[in-house]
This record gives structure tokens, C-alpha cells and sequence, in this order.
């Protein structure tokens, strides 16, 4: 069947734009009332809902009145909280309004659904609304509400939470394997720790964390019956007799998961417990090596590795990783493990026992395409400013140009060795690697590869989305000396109006125009006003000549053009202190 564009004779080849998951979900709930699966509703209704949900997402106005109108449209589920909340498109628009909700509309949501919760944890709808009403009063809790003067809120927002926890705790050994039961004790987790924005049901996406930042995860502070209560779960479930099988399952790998990162920024002595469990009991050293290349188990280790130190780390060096670290640096799903431990290695000593271990597997490792592994060596090797000597020679044997560095920059971006080059593609690992190695101590072989290129090449790398990166490597390294920065300034002379038009290549020039001396500025605004024209065709181009002043070039003359920048560059040191910059 032919596009549209096709259709209407467009023969720009633009690639149909995407409907957002709103869009696909309007779409699919307009065919017909049969379509919103679970608890059957009469059309009229069906229709109210699908016209809410519409509304809510283009709705402009105070926070009062989308309070009214999220309360307006809540009222209709008034006496059948439950009952709606078993239809997929109404629990999905309970979901998205409990946010705008007044307290007292949410607390009638909390009654209802306390008195029957083991078969709303068990639905697939209802269960989501369960996690909604989790968080929202969590985070109401945690925030506070200026106007529940006498705690009458607050209160009831607490006592919502601990019921519901203890009840999930009293029937983890049931809800833990369960579809939809499960998400709901990872979120009931999550809210005793003070942590509701790491859920993943939460909109908020604005706290979530990145897993290089879990260990400076802060809980708040939080009720004392909250502590108590999250610390019983890993005393429940390291008694359990299946405690080993936990790992070995998607859905209760993923309650260890939760239960690991809430626990270490709310109780470090359960945390180390719990880890040090996991480890002889899940993982032991003469374990079924399957574990170790398990998709639901490695993530749990992982975990383990990110939030750690170097006592844990070493232990699981030592106890699971030191024997099977080439084979997992070679698998599908274990070499992600490989490379989680090697960016959070802070022993310079680890390091290089971790170098010796793959430095004979490097073919394999190339060959198997976890290209990540060697990324994560090349920057902890610039991180602990040690093995940086080996790890370029381990790169440079393995591209096959320990003879011809100048093709080093070439092969490592396309992470091909030279004999089997043909039109290979760059890639992110290369540009990653090549960036690490400039910040070496000792970058002046990449430098000269680099320096290599002819012009038109180097500009035309430099403009790419991994080229930029690598210019601001270039720029930003200590240890590229200004007589290199130079070189690179001058070789791309009569190509920045080419750089200067594209998005990654502005990029570039940004950081090249950073480092240059006045005398390369001069001759850089001298390149520039001669494609004047080309560069206003474009927004990147017209933001360069903003950023030179470059009409102040055109009009002034070089010397008043030097001038005036010269009183700016005045200016911005005295006031510097002031503005922070």
C-alpha cells in the first residue's frame, strides 16, 4: 500500500511521523466499547471516559482548576471505585488523574480499595490504580500539604501506606511470583524507603536515577514505622526456603532488585546482610554456572556492584568473577555485568588483574561485538590513571595498526581491524574509546592520527555526532598540548563555514573556538566572512555568527572587531566572581 506522500507526490522520502503512546491508546479505545478489556461498561460511559482522557492530556489551566476537574470526572466512579478501576480505560484515567486529586477525593480512593485488596493486587488494571494511590501518597507525605495544619492528611496518607505494606508482606510468599502482584510490592517498597520517585509506575521522571548515581541515593526522613517495616522484608524473605530460587526469576529477581536499593540509603546493616545472602546463597562459587549468565539473575548482581565498595567489590571479584571473567566478557547478557563492575573498579590494582584476565581474549572479545567492555577498561585505565600504556597496545594489536598508527583513529571508530576495512560504519564504542585515549597521559599517538586526515575528512568527521565528542576530548584533555590544538585550528582552516552549519559540527567549532588563541580567532572570523552567505541558510550557522560577531567583523574591520571583544572578555572576568563563571 503506497504512503501518503507517495499519494500526494511529495518525493521528499520524509519518514511518516510517529503517534505518541496518547495517540495509540485514543486510537485503539475509539474503535468500539468491547475494545477496553476487563469490567464491561455501557457506551455513554465508555464515551465520558474516552472524552476525560483526551481532556486531561491537553488541558490548560491552574492547579485548581484541573483539581476540579479531575475531581468532577472521579466523581463519576463515586460508590464503585473498585469496579471501574477493573476497566483498562477507566483505571487508566483514575491513573493519570490522581495526581490533580484533592485529598479527599484520593482518601475515599484509599478507603475503597483497603477493603479488598488481595483481588485488586491480582488484576491486571485495578493493580496499576493500587501503585497510583501507593505513590501519590507517598509523595503527598513526603512534600508535605501547607494547608493540613492539624495532620489529619498526613496522618491518613502514613496509615495508607503501612496497611497496605503489611498486607503484602504478610502474603509475599503468594504475591511474589504473581504478574501483576509483584510490580505492586516493588512500589509498596519503594514508598516505606522514602524513595517513590525511583518506582517505575511514577510519572515523575524527573528523580529518577541513573544507576551510576544509586549509591548517592538519599532517603528522607521518614517515620519510624516505615524503617521498621521495610527491614522485615529481607528478614522474611532470607528465611524462606526458596530464597536461592529468587534469583532465577524475572518477577522475584526484580523484588531483590527494589529491596537492595531501597535498603542501602535507609538501613545499611539490612543492606550488607542481604548482599552478602545473595552472594554465598544465589551465587556461590561452585554454583550452577548458568546463574552467571542468567538475564533475571545477573541484574540482581549488578545492583550488588553499583551501590557497593571496595570490600563487597572485592568479594565478588574474587569469589565470582575472577575465573570466568574472559567468558562473561564474551557473552550476550554477562558481558554487561563485566563492564558494570569495571566502571565502578576504583582499585588501580583490580585493574590490572582485570587487564591480564582479558588481554588474551581481546580477538574474541572483537569478534563477539561487546565493544562496551573495552570501552569501560579504556576509561577506568583514564579514570585511575594506570594501564593506559597496555590498553593501547591491546587496541592496537587487535585493529591490526601496531604498524600503521596513523590508521589508529580509523579503525578504532569503526572497531574494525585495517585488513577487513571496506566501508565499515563509525560507531559510538569507537568514539568513546578514542576519547579516553586522548585524556590518557600519553595521547600523542591518537593526536597524530587525528592530525592525519586530510582536511576535508577531518571536517567532515569532526560535523558527525561521535566527531564532536571527540573535538571536545581533543579541546578538554590536559594532556593535548596547545602546539596539537594549533595544528587541528589551522588544518581546518576553510572548512568552518562547512562545520559551522551543521548541528554536531557547530558543536565543534564551539569547542575549537573555546581553546584558540586571538591570532587562530582572527583567522577563524576571517574563514567565516568569507561563506557569510552559506552560514545564515542555516540555524546552527546563524547561531556561529552570533557567537563570533561576526557583522561586527563585516562592519567593523578586524581591529575594531578585536577590540570589542576584547572589553567583553574584560568584563566577564570582573564580573566572573559574581555570575560563577
Amino acid at each position: 500500500m503506497e504512503t501518503n506522500a507517495i499519494e500526494l507526490g511529495d518525493s521528499s522520502g520524509k519518514r511518516k511521523k510517529k503517534r505518541s503512546l496518547n495517540q495509540q491508546i485514543k486510537k485503539r479505545f475509539k474503535k468500539c466499547s468491547s475494545f477496553s478489556k476487563g469490567r464491561r461498561f455501557d457506551q455513554v460511559e465508555h464515551e465520558y471516559f474516552l472524552r476525560v482522557f483526551e481532556l486531561e492530556s491537553i488541558f490548560e489551566g491552574s492547579v485548581e482548576e484541573k483539581a476540579i476537574f479531575a475531581n468532577n470526572a472521579l466523581a463519576q466512579t463515586a460508590n464503585r471505585e473498585v469496579e471501574c478501576a477493573y476497566n483498562q480505560l477507566i483505571s487508566r484515567v483514575i491513573e493519570k488523574l490522581l495526581p490533580l486529586a484533592t485529598n479527599d477525593v484520593l482518601e475515599k480512593y484509599f478507603q475503597a480499595f483497603g477493603e479488598n485488596l488481595r483481588p485488586i493486587c491480582g488484576d491486571n488494571f485495578a493493580s496499576h490504580v493500587l501503585q497510583a494511590l501507593l505513590l501519590q501518597a507517598a509523595q503527598r507525605l513526603l512534600q508535605g500539604d501547607p494547608t493540613d495544619t492539624d495532620g489529619v492528611h498526613a496522618a491518613q496518607w502514613k496509615a495508607w501506606i503501612l496497611k497496605v505494606s503489611r498486607f503484602l508482606l504478610n502474603n509475599i510468599e503468594e504475591f511474589l511470583w504473581e504478574l501483576y502482584a509483584s510490580p505492586v510490592l516493588r512500589t509498596a517498597i519503594f514508598c516505606l524507603a522514602g524513595l517513590p520517585h525511583l518506582d517505575k509506575h511514577t510519572n515523575d521522571n524527573s528523580g529518577k536515577g541513573n544507576s551510576k548515581d544509586q549509591e548517592k541515593v538519599i532517603a528522607p526522613d521518614l517515620p519510624e514505622e516505615f524503617v521498621q517495616l521495610l527491614e522485615e522484608f529481607p528478614d522474611r524473605i532470607s528465611s524462606w526456603p526458596h530464597f536461592k530460587e529468587m534469583v532465577d526469576d524475572s518477577l522475584s529477581s526484580g523484588l531483590l532488585q527494589s529491596l537492595l536499593v531501597a535498603l542501602k540509603p535507609t538501613s545499611k546493616k539490612k543492606y550488607k546482610s542481604l548482599c552478602s545472602k545473595i552472594i554465598d546463597v544465589c551465587f556461590p562459587p561452585n554454583g550452577h554456572e548458568s546463574q552467571m549468565y542468567s538475564p533475571a539473575a545477573l541484574p540482581v548482581l549488578e545492583v550488588i556492584i553499583e551501590q557497593s565498595k571496595e570490600k563487597m567489590l572485592r568479594k565478588i571479584y574474587d569469589q565470582l568473577l575472577s575465573n570466568r571473567l574472559a567468558d562473561m566478557a564474551k557473552a550476550r547478557v554477562a558481558n554487561i555485568t563485566v563492564q558494570k563492575f569495571i566502571n565502578k573498579c576504583n582499585n588501580p590494582e583490580t585493574l590490572e588483574e582485570i587487564l591480564n584476565a582479558l588481554v588474551p581474549h581481546k580477538h574474541q572479545i572483537l569478534e563477539s561485538r561487546n565493544h562496551g567492555v573495552l570501552v569501560s577498561l579504556g576509561q577506568a585505565c583514564e579514570r585511575l590513571k594506570t594501564g593506559q600504556s597496555e590498553f593501547f597496545q591491546v587496541i592496537t594489536k587487535m585493529l591490526c595498526v601496531e604498524d600503521n598508527v596513523e590508521a589508529l583513529v580509523a579503525a578504532v571508530l569503526t572497531m574494525t581491524p585495517l585488513p577487513h576495512q571496506t566501508t565499515p560504519r563509525d560507531s559510538k564504542h569507537g568514539s568513546l574509546i578514542i576519547q579516553s585515549m586522548l585524556k590518557f597521559q600519553k595521547p600523542i599517538k591518537v593526536v597524530n592520527s587525528l592530525l592525519s586526515y586530510e582536511p576535508k575528512q577531518l571536517a567532515e568527521l569532526l560535523s558527525t555526532s561521535f566527531g564532536s565528542f571527540i573535538t571536545k576530548a581533543f579541546c578538554q584533555s590536559e594532556y593535548v598540548g596547545e602546539k596539537s590544538r594549533l595544528k587541528l585550528i589551522l588544518k581546518l582552516m576553510g572548512r568552518y563555514s562547512y562545520m559551522a552549519k551543521t548541528t554536531f559540527g557547530s558543536r565543534s567549532f564551539d569547542d575549537l573556538w573555546d581553546v584558540a588563541d586571538w591570532k587562530s580567532r582572527t583567522l577563524i572570523a576571517q574563514d567565516l566572512a568569507a561563506g557569510y552567505s552559506e552560514l545564515t541558510t542555516t540555524p546552527c550557522g546563524r547561531g556561529v555568527v552570533t557567537r563570533v560577531r561576526l557583522e561586527d567583523y563585516r562592519n567593523r574591520g578586524e581591529e575594531g572587531w578585536r577590540k570589542m571583544w576584547q572589553n567583553f572578555e574584560a568584563k566577564r572576568k570582573l564580573f566572573a566572581p559574581i555570575v560563577g563563571t
